[in-house]
């Protein structure tokens, strides 16, 4: 599957709109492939604009003992917003450093990636 980079959307003091009227989402659907960059401190606000119920998968890239590390499963709701992370970069990361996830069930949910540092 090939996956599509998804930007971190910067978050100013004036504010971020994180619904599908904002910026820098993009569009998930049945079989789509995205990733994103991660430093273990991002979230994913999902929205879905559907009545269906589709499911986000995070992959994970880890082994242990041999075994690999089941992937995440997030089981949207219809018509609404999640937010789910950080994504421990032992666990997600690539050797890219990227984070890779897949979609089921749903042509319509929204993804933004939204970084939370202290600063």
């Amino acid at each position: 599957m090939a996956y599509t980079q998804v930007n971190i959307t910067t978050i100013t003091r004036s504010g971020v709109r994180v619904d599908a009227a904002g910026t820098a989402g993009i569009a998930g659907g049945d079989g789509t492939g995205l990733s994103f960059s991660n430093d273990g401190s991002v979230y994913l606000h999902l929205e879905n604009t559907s009545t269906n119920t589709p499911s986000v998968v995070i992959k994970s890239a880890r082994t242990v003992g041999g075994y690999a590390v089941a992937d995440q499963t997030i089981a949207m709701v219809s018509s609404q917003d999640q937010i789910t992370g950080r994504f421990p970069t032992d666990i997600f990361n690539t050797s890219a450093g990227l984070v890779e996830m897949y979609f089921s069930g749903s042509n319509e949910t929204e993804v933004k990636v939204l970084p939370f540092k202290a600063t």
